[in-house]
């Protein structure tokens, strides 16, 4: 059975009672009613002219990982979420523990698997990640795809962001994320895996 969470939505009836007291209506939403109630008002950017290229052939792919996961490496500082955003492109693409605010990236490395989920939620449910890291970061499966000679290789380092954004992105659009995309060219990154969680 889904766990189901309870809001409180105040309506129309508001004064309806007889007597005149407040009233509202409580209902019982699933997890999923309760969070699509909450973002679906929450305004998505329209862009009018998205960038497009066409992606090598697998056997030609380089590929790393871009992740919204907030998953950093247990020596990482991770993310503050009340921080402000980086204000130079300098300060988006080091691993200073100074440098990283809500729309910064971590920078993973592909050899290690000491993975930390930076989800501030105790709502957030950990348990495939815990499991297995590879249900958000699929770095094992993209290593076996290399060993089978289905893809040309894997990049040295992978991205991490936080998933939890506010309206805009101004800062990952602009800054975080042109820094993020030159490091994985200058490694000889070719195509690129989105995970968003």
């Amino acid at each position: 059975m889904a766990a189901a969470s309870y809001i409180l939505t105040m309506n129309r009836d508001l004064f309806s009672d007889q007597d005149g007291r407040l009233s509202a209506r409580v209902e019982r939403l699933s997890g999923d009613a309760l969070i699509r109630s909450e973002v679906s008002g929450i305004p998505v950017p329209n862009f009018t002219s998205p960038a497009f290229v066409e992606p090598p052939p697998l056997s030609e792919a380089v590929i790393a990982i871009v992740t919204t996961a907030g998953i950093h490496h247990v020596t990482d500082p991770g993310w503050n979420p009340g921080a402000a955003p980086a204000l130079s492109r300098d300060a988006l693409t080091h691993t200073s523990p100074h440098w990283r605010a809500d729309e910064s990236f971590c920078v993973l490395e592909r050899t290690r698997r000491d993975y930390q989920l930076a989800h501030w939620s105790p709502n957030f449910d950990r348990t495939g990640f815990a499991a297995d890291h590879n249900v958000v970061f699929p770095i094992d499966r993209l290593e076996d795809m290399a060993t089978e000679g289905r893809i040309k290789g894997v990049s040295p380092i992978h991205i991490a962001f936080v998933g939890a954004q506010n309206s805009t992105m101004s800062t990952i659009r602009y800054d975080s994320g042109p820094a993020a995309a030159a490091m994985l060219r200058g490694v000889g990154v070719n195509l690129v895996l989105l995970t968003p969680v």
